[in-house]
Order: structure tokens, then C-alpha cells, then sequence
């Protein structure tokens, strides 16, 4: 799925608008972080790993990585980052 920059700019709205009434903030990440590429763990970043690869193990430390929740990690690190 793709969306147009406007389309974006709404989602945006329409996630800021409550966390800030919660007290929260929204960071935005860079959607072409190689997130799933990246290992978690030491920041290797698989350059080889195709898209139908549920996991994978990291060859540089070993870590077995499920793909998406290897990515959330990678999001929440990058977000945590940008504080």
C-alpha cells in the first residue's frame, strides 16, 4: 500500500491529535530504513534478504531474528534515538 503525501499528512493528524490529548508524542522514522535488514542486536545489515525470508539469522553475532519483530525493535530504537 502506498500513500499520497497528502494522505500522509492526514494519518499523521489523525494519530497526533490524540496522543498529544494523552500526553504522548508521535516520532516519525525514515520509511526506508532497512529495518528488517538490520540486525537488532550488533547493526549488521543483511543486504541479501529477500522479502518471502520470515527469518534470519545474523552471520556477523549469531542472533536468530523473526523479521518483523527484529524491524519493531529497529523502529523503536530509531524513534528512542530521535528523542
Amino acid at each position: 500500500m502506498r500513500l499520497l503525501p497528502q494522505g500522509l499528512r492526514t494519518l499523521r493528524l489523525v494519530i497526533s491529535a490524540p496522543a498529544q490529548w494523552y500526553g504522548r508524542k508521535v516520532i516519525p522514522v525514515d520509511r526506508w530504513l532497512p529495518t528488517s535488514k538490520t540486525c537488532s542486536a550488533c547493526g549488521w545489515i543483511n543486504t541479501t534478504l529477500a522479502l518471502n525470508e520470515r527469518s534470519w539469522t545474523c552471520p556477523d553475532c549469531g542472533v536468530e531474528h523473526d523479521r518483523d519483530i527484529n524491524a519493531a525493535t529497529n523502529i523503536l530504537a530509531a524513534a528512542l534515538a530521535e528523542r
